[in-house]
């Protein structure tokens, strides 16, 4: 501080004197804090100390005597071979008589008996009504039944008895079994009552062979040293309690002793007194071995200090436990601290009144001292000892309660609901595939039959009218099937997609069976009203009867074969076969050589030309796919293409050739073996048009060959257009803002109709070479071909026609209008590195 500084007189008084007045009086107070704490320690630590070994010392006989007497009972068996099953009524005789005269006394005992190594058991009971034995024995004609008698005799009256009892699943006989030294077992329920605690003295029993014969048992309910315990609480007016290492709380004093005592359930929640809760919440917090060094603990429960002390249970007994006992600071100081605080009063009053006189005398140079004395007083005065939060659980308990079984039940209806969707199809409510395998699994025979039958041309037809229409009318072929069989010698199931299924418990023959199959054909001949109007479908059904195995996979299997080969056949009805199977593993197997030979990058593009009828150069390529096998050679389309669509991997084929085609084009057209008006024709397929990111795909193409968007023309099958889908509409209209041409190829076999060309954004008509096949000059002016060149003019879009094969075809198509050819009579589809890089000799001579 510097000297410069003005400093009061009373500032300059009041500063020692309040430092040497607080001294005084914190030196006082903290030497009679000290004082007394130590006074208090000492005494509670010597009555916690002397009542902890009273109870160690009782403890042990409650627990020793009960071992010993069990195991001078073991001596006497196994040297009698009482364990025999022929000395069974020597072995009642004996545990009867050493029941009455020796464990009577042992208040504590409850019952003995012996578990043998067969099953059996017999035992004693203490009736609490001073009358006999109660008697428990194995019925030796029920297996695991426990008859429980009135007397001591079998010939008593039957109280009860106790089903599926097996002593040797006993928790006393499983831990006998793995310990051959008389022990005691850990708690567990007792087998009557399972809210009541059980601690068994156990001794296995073995023959001269070492061999275990069984295990005697001596129970002990936890509850009878409740008295024990409460008479050596009143005696210190404390709280006692017997804890494992685990913190499980065995006994404490202020339990119920006529009240069922649980183990399982949580040791914290199911205690109501607070000194034994807090104390076990401290120890659990601390851990054993820190309280174990403490001479006296100190806790504040509910406002009241307490004094506790922790003493490991010894003895030869190999229990590991606990004593702890405590006491109220108000019972083990009696009125000793009111007259402590009576005495800090009177010091504190006599200093006041000192500083109130020295306050006097110095006036107001001290009146800052008188004022931090009350504030210091007021200190003094405060409530340090807050009591913690009484938490109480059973609230906590009950709502945790009632959300497990809100879950439990919210899980099995989730459950049950998951099930029927499993079992039952979701939108027809037919039986599903599982469903109708688990209806049907344990009923098949030889005089079964099962139609399976599906909807010809059903992609056609859901793209035609669309999806949800599709849907409907899923839904209305499951209405007639319903409706017309009714019959419960006949199960009806929606197998998957369109394909339905119709089995039949019994049949007579198969020609009944193909009776039904017509049937059903005729059922459906009757149109079915759609949201897109009336709908005609013609169905292709399966037959199977009689198959060797029985099994309904196999079943369901087979006609999903014959199926696929009704498809084929005129009458769209197909007997299964045997030789149907092999060629489905076939299919199978090209499946699998498809799917590596995407992988292998073994499908690659082949390019036909398509020549300019006016000028004879050119024009362009339509990219043909091939699949060149290492094992098989040359693969036509034909047997892998059909085959793709139906697996979907036609999506990853198509990706694969638009993106080659599209380089070999870029590089061609950059080298200038290419002219830069040359178009390349790729097939895509409605597949691929409605994969998510078609149009973002189309785009990674073009940006990553480098070719422009004019020099590409996309593919689309007439009959895939049906639809009319507004999605696929919109996709090509973007496609085409893109610059990207677009054309309908096979143009004339599906159904076409001016009224869906007019919403199609294309400029470019491929006339199918089936129209081009036998065109002559005689027929030239009634041909199909003709008809599709004058609608096309309509459209003024530009004209391919596909297939030819002869100069007169060429000549006639030419004359007809149409602008460009393709066909062997200029060259068939070749490989890239096989194309002339002269390309006018495609044309030479042909035109």
């Amino acid at each position: 501080m510097s000297c410069k500084q003005k400093i009061s007189l009373k500032f300059a008084i009041t500063i020692p004197f309040m430092f040497i007045f607080t001294l005084i009086i914190t030196v006082a107070l903290n030497e009679q804090s000290n004082s007394y704490n130590h006074m208090i320690s000492h005494v509670s630590e010597k009555l916690l100390n002397s009542s902890s070994r009273s109870i160690n010392l009782a403890l042990f006989h409650l627990l020793e005597d009960p071992l010993s007497a069990n195991i001078n009972m073991r001596h006497t068996i196994e040297r009698e071979a009482l364990y025999l099953p022929e000395k069974q009524d020597s072995l009642k005789a004996y545990l009867k008589q050493h029941f009455n005269n020796e464990l009577i006394t042992l208040h504590q005992v409850d019952s003995i008996g012996f578990g043998n190594k067969d099953g059996s058991y017999i035992g004693l009971k203490k009736n609490l009504t001073d009358k006999p034995l109660f008697l428990y024995l194995s019925d030796p004609l029920i297996p695991n039944q426990l008859n429980v008698y009135k007397e001591e005799e079998s010939n008593t009256t039957l109280l009860r008895s106790i089903n599926n009892y097996d002593p040797r699943q006993r928790p006393w006989y499983i831990k006998s079994v793995t310990n051959p030294r008389a022990l005691w077992s850990d708690i567990y329920s007792h087998i009557e009552d399972k809210q009541s605690s059980v601690l068994s003295a156990i001794a296995p029993v073995y023959n001269k062979n070492k061999k275990l014969e069984g295990v005697l048992t001596t129970d002990v309910m936890l509850r009878s040293f409740n008295i024990f315990l409460n008479k050596e609480a009143k005696e210190i007016s404390g709280n006692i309690s017997i804890v494992d290492a685990s913190g499980m709380i065995w006994l404490h004093s202020n339990h119920n002793p006529n009240a069922p005592f649980h183990h399982s359930i949580d040791r914290l929640d199911s205690i109501k007194d607070p000194v034994t809760k807090e104390t076990v919440r401290y120890i659990n917090s601390v851990g054993f071995n820190h309280v174990l060094q403490e001479k006296i603990i100190t806790l504040n429960i509910e406002g009241e200090k307490h004094f506790m002390i922790v003493k490991p249970f010894t003895g030869n007994i190999p229990i590991k436990a606990f004593i702890i006992a405590s006491i109220p600071e108000s019972v083990l100081l009696g009125e000793l601290p009111e007259q402590r605080n009576q005495s800090i009063f009177i010091m504190i009053a006599i200093s006041l009144a000192a500083f109130i006189l020295a306050m006097y005398i110095i006036r107001r140079l001290i009146q800052p001292i008188i004022d931090t004395a009350k504030s210091a007083h007021a200190l003094s005065e405060g409530n340090w000892d807050t009591p913690l939060p009484n938490h109480c659980g059973t609230e906590e308990v009950m709502t945790l309660t009632r959300s497990f079984k809100l879950m439990a039940h919210n899980l099995k209806r989730s459950f049950q609901e998951l099930q029927d969707k499993v079992t039952y199809d979701t939108l027809t409510n037919l039986y599903s595939r599982v469903g109708l395998t688990e209806a049907i699994s344990t009923s098949i025979s030889p005089q079964s039959g099962l139609l399976s039958f599906s909807v010809n041309g059903f992609r056609d037809i859901n793209d035609s009218v669309g999806h949800l229409s599709g849907d409907h009318l899923l839904v209305d072929i499951a209405q007639r099937l319903k409706t017309h069989y009714q019959d419960e010698n006949i199960e009806v199931a929606r197998i998957g997609g369109a394909e339905f299924s119709l089995f039949f418990y019994s049949i007579d023959n198969v020609e009944e069976l193909t009776r039904y199959a017509k049937q059903l054909q005729s059922i459906f001949n009757t149109p079915i009203q759609s949201t897109s109007g009336k709908v005609v479908i013609q169905l292709s059904i399966g037959i199977v009867y009689q198959l060797d195995n029985l099994n309904t996979m196999h079943w369901l299997r087979s006609a999903s074969l014959a199926l696929a080969y009704a498809q084929q056949t005129n009458d769209n009805i197909a007997l299964f076969q045997p030789y149907m199977a092999e060629a489905s593993i076939k299919k199978t197997q090209l499946t699998t050589e498809l799917a590596q030979a995407i992988k292998n990058n073994e499908l690659i593009p082949y390019y036909q030309p398509l020549i300019n009828f006016t000028t004879g150069k050119v024009q362009g390529a339509e990219a043909l796919i091939r699949w060149q096998s290492p094992l098989h050679g040359l693969i036509s389309p034909s047997r892998f293409i059909p085959l793709a669509e139906d697996n979907g991997m036609i999506i990853s084929i198509g990706y694969t050739i638009l993106k080659q085609a599209c380089i070999d084009t870029a590089n061609k057209i950059k080298t200038g073996e290419w002219p830069q008006n040359f178009i390349i024709h790729v097939n895509v397929s409605t597949e691929q048009l409605h994969h998510s990111n078609a149009y973002q795909r189309l785009l990674d193409v073009l940006n990553d060959s480098g070719l422009a968007p004019h020099n590409l023309s996309l593919e689309i099958i007439e009959s895939r257009l049906l639809s009319n889908d507004p999605f696929i509409i919109e996709l090509l209209k973007k496609i085409r803002t893109l610059g990207v041409h677009l054309a309908i190829d096979d143009f004339g076999t599906g159904y076409s109709s001016l009224s869906y060309l007019h919403t199609l954004p294309f400029d470019c008509l491929k006339i199918d070479r089936s129209f081009v096949e036998g065109l002559t000059h005689s027929n030239a002016d009634n041909s199909i071909a003709n008809a599709i060149v004058s609608i096309a003019k309509g459209f003024d879009v530009s004209i391919v026609a596909e297939g030819i094969e002869t100069i007169e075809q060429a000549n006639i198509l030419q004359t007809m209008g149409c602008d460009i050819a393709q066909g062997f009579l200029y060259s068939k589809a070749l490989p890239l590195d096989a194309w002339p890089d002269n390309l006018a000799l495609f044309s030479a001579e042909k035109i």
